[in-house]
């Protein structure tokens, strides 16, 4: 710890306090990851002496006061140790107690997972493990503290999430437990549920984040769209690897190994949807899927996000026709659409390749800049004919392009 932080939990030391750091800094520190932030837990200090000995403190939070202060040149977290008691549903349905009888231990056991309920006392550097957190590590496992762990619903979606941060499978008596969130995660807004989802979109192997909820049986609650993929057959020449939902799996980690970008991530996963939609009966065929998949990907809440959905939807659309496409006004209409949303080859390629194999030879990026270089108007020609003018000379562009592929 710097001199700043000793220098802090000093002063909280005098007020008759300790200091600890909790959480993902302790556990990253012992997995040998550098934490990107840390977070302070303090006992034994009122709310009202912590204010005068730090005035220029931040205080935020509803339920509980949660300090903002600088140290080391960081903003750091700092909140008092805290009970909660469950009275109604939802991440908000908690009455929080965080007065000086709350103990070290109190808080410690309402955390989500014993990677998670880690501390280190910033004065002596002693790291406080009370629940095998750091054999949990060790072993790659992930574990809930205690039953606190069904009181927050959420919990479900970051073990799920953490999975496939850390690639840590989840023990069997975790898996229990979030089963039984089923019922309250359904209420849960979307916006946390989708902000756990776009956190586990950036992880290393995203896909273990949606196997973890097919596991605890919360994916048809979490993500409806993406279970009805589950038995959802397939052709065995074209997709050998089983049914919807594994394909969408496979192509989401084979994109995910060449691009950070969540967004193209996102269509990867997405970019089948419509699957999910095809009667039993006219299984393993999927006639029609791409429109449905837009009309599905439209059709998500808003915190989805527009760019989110703006390029899966474009992909749903176009990644079975463009392996097959001939006419060039069909193929500059799509370099168009591309070219006018600021979709890049870089984009789109990596989530073609991943479910076929290969993308068109027309679809890079010197085409698509051959194709709408400026076209020079005839300064006689009439306005209403410019659109059609300059429309096929884009045509024609294409057509060359082609040829010298």
């Amino acid at each position: 710890m710097t001199n700043s932080f000793i220098s802090f939990a000093n002063q909280i030391s005098r007020m008759g306090g300790t200091a600890f750091v909790v959480g993902g800094a302790v556990r990253d520190e012992l997995m040998g990851r550098i934490p990107h932030d840390h977070d302070i837990m303090v006992v034994g200090v009122t709310v009202e002496a912590f204010k005068q000995s730090f005035p220029s403190a931040k205080m935020t939070g509803n339920s509980f006061p949660v300090f903002r202060i600088k140290i080391s040149g960081e903003e750091v977290e700092v909140a008092f140790a805290r009970k909660e008691r469950k009275i109604g549903s939802g991440h908000s349905g908690f009455e929080m107690i965080f007065d000086t009888s709350v103990s070290f231990e109190d808080d410690m056991v309402r955390r989500d997972t014993t990677m998670n309920a880690l501390a280190r006392e910033i004065l002596t550097g002693e790291i406080i493990d009370i629940f095998g957190g750091t054999k949990d590590i060790n072993n790659r496992v992930i574990r809930a503290v205690s039953e606190h762990f069904i009181e927050d619903a959420v919990r479900v979606l970051r073990v799920a999430r953490q999975a496939a941060q850390f690639d840590f499978s989840v023990d069997t008596d975790t898996i229990n437990l979030m089963r039984s969130c089923r019922d309250e995660l359904s209420v849960e807004p979307k916006e946390r549920i989708f902000g756990e989802m776009q956190k586990a979109l950036a992880t290393e192997k995203p896909s273990t984040f949606f196997r973890v909820l097919k596991e605890c049986d919360c994916l048809s609650v979490a993500f409806p769209e993406i279970a009805a993929l589950v038995g959802q057959t397939q052709p065995e020449q074209w997709h050998p690897e089983g049914d919807a939902f594994e394909h969408s799996m496979i192509v989401l980690d084979k994109v995910s190994e060449t691009t950070d970008d969540v967004t193209v991530r996102f269509a990867a996963l997405f970019h089948d949807i419509g699957k999910g939609l095809t009667p039993k009966s006219m299984l393993p065929k999927h006639h029609g899927h791409d429109k449905a998949g837009t009309d599905v990907i439209n059709n998500l809440p808003s915190c989805f996000g527009r760019r989110n959905k703006e390029f899966a939807s474009f992909i749903s659309e176009i990644h079975m026709k463009v392996h097959v496409m001939k006419k060039c006004g069909a193929i500059r209409d799509i370099l168009h659409t591309m070219h006018r949303r600021g979709f890049t080859t870089e984009m789109v390629n990596p989530i073609l390749c991943a479910d076929y194999g290969s993308h068109p030879s027309w679809m890079n990026d010197a085409v698509i800049s051959q194709v709408f270089a400026k076209v020079v108007i005839p300064s006689d020609m009439p306005k209403e004919r410019i659109a059609n003018f300059v429309r096929g000379e884009q045509i024609s562009r294409v057509r060359a392009a082609i040829a010298n592929n």
